[in-house]
C-alpha cells in the first residue's frame, strides 16, 4: 500500500506543478496600436526616457486620500511625503493618517527603480517591516491603495512588448504591456501584467491596468491632473479605481520642491524617527 501513496503524492505533486507553471506562462497578449508590430527598440528607448523622468532633488508633498463609492462612508486621510533619492535610485518617505478620528498613522519607505522595495512602520509594531508577496496588496488603511500601487515594480520589468501610439483622452499616448519577472512570480501573486499608458508630450504615466490571470482589469491607476511647481511639473490628482467602482483619489494640497534631507532620510531605520520639519512658509498652496 505504501507505492500506492507515494503514487498519489507524485501525481498531487505533478497536477500541482503543472498548475503552477501554466499560473506563470499565461500572458496578456499585446494589443498593437498600428498595423504589424511598432519598433520594440523605439519602445524601450521610450519606457527608459520615462524610467530616467523622476522628480530632481528632494521634494516635499502634503496630500490627502478620499475613498469614495462601494456603498462605504467617505473618508479623508492626511498624507505627507518626503521624496528624494536613495540608496539605489528615486526613493520617498510616507506618512498616512494623524490620529485624528481613530486613523492611527502608518509609515511606508518606498524604494523605487530596478530593486524595489516597500518597508512599513506603525506605533504598535517594534521595528519597520520588509513588505513581499500578499503583503504588498494589502489595502493601506481604509483605502483602495496597495505598497505595490506606491512601488510601481512594473515601471522596470525588462519583459515588455511596445504596442505603438495612440490617441488616448484625446493626448498621443505611448502604449506598452509589462510582464512580471518569472523568478519573481511569488512577489506579484495573480498579477499577469500591467497595460501602461504613456503622455507622448509630458513623459507622464496617464494610466496603469493590471491584470489578473483571466486578463481582467482588477485595478487601475489614472492621472487626472498635473501641475506645475516651480520648474517641475508634479502629478495633482490620482485616482485608483476597482472594477466594482470602488476608489480613492490622491490630491497633492501643497508642495515644496528645494529641500535638504538628512542623508540617511530613505533607510528603514528613519521610519521610526521623528520626520524633517518643514516650515508652512516654504509650502506652495495647491488649489
Amino acid at each position: 500500500m505504501r507505492w500506492r501513496t507515494w503514487l498519489v503524492l507524485l501525481l498531487a505533486w505533478g497536477f500541482l506543478g503543472n498548475s503552477v507553471e501554466a499560473q506563470r506562462r499565461i500572458r496578456p497578449p499585446p494589443q498593437y496600436k498600428t498595423w504589424g508590430e511598432p519598433d520594440q527598440a523605439k519602445g524601450l528607448s521610450l519606457l527608459q526616457s520615462f524610467r530616467e523622468s523622476w522628480l530632481p532633488g528632494e521634494y516635499y508633498l502634503a496630500f490627502s486620500l478620499r475613498t469614495y463609492g462601494s456603498g462605504r462612508p467617505d473618508l479623508r486621510i492626511p498624507g505627507r511625503l518626503f521624496g528624494g533619492q536613495g540608496p539605489g535610485g528615486p526613493a520617498s518617505l510616507i506618512e498616512i493618517g494623524d490620529g485624528v478620528a481613530g486613523v492611527e498613522p502608518v509609515r511606508y519607505l518606498i524604494l523605487n527603480g530596478p530593486a524595489p522595495a516597500v518597508w512599513r512602520w506603525s506605533e504598535e509594531g517594534t521595528c519597520p517591516e520588509r513588505l513581499s508577496g500578499e503583503a504588498l496588496r494589502e489595502p493601506i488603511l481604509a483605502t483602495d491603495i496597495t505598497p505595490f500601487d506606491l512601488q510601481l515594480p512594473y515601471l522596470y520589468w525588462k519583459d515588455f512588448v511596445y504596442e505603438g501610439l495612440t490617441r488616448f483622452r484625446g493626448r498621443p499616448t505611448e502604449v506598452f504591456i509589462l510582464y512580471p519577472p518569472v523568478d519573481e512570480m511569488d512577489l506579484y501573486p495573480g498579477i499577469t501584467g500591467v497595460r501602461l499608458y504613456l503622455d507622448a508630450q509630458f513623459n507622464a504615466m496617464m494610466q496603469a491596468s493590471i491584470l489578473n490571470g483571466e486578463l481582467e482589469v482588477v485595478k487601475e491607476i489614472n492621472l487626472l491632473e498635473i501641475r506645475k511647481i516651480d520648474e517641475s511639473w508634479i502629478a495633482k490628482s490620482i485616482d485608483v479605481r476597482r472594477p466594482d467602482g470602488a476608489k480613492t483619489r490622491f490630491r497633492v494640497e501643497a508642495a515644496s520642491m528645494d529641500n535638504r534631507w538628512r542623508e540617511a532620510l530613505f533607510h528603514p531605520e528613519s521610519l521610526t524617527a521623528d520626520l524633517p520639519p518643514v516650515a508652512e512658509e516654504e509650502l506652495t498652496r495647491i488649489e
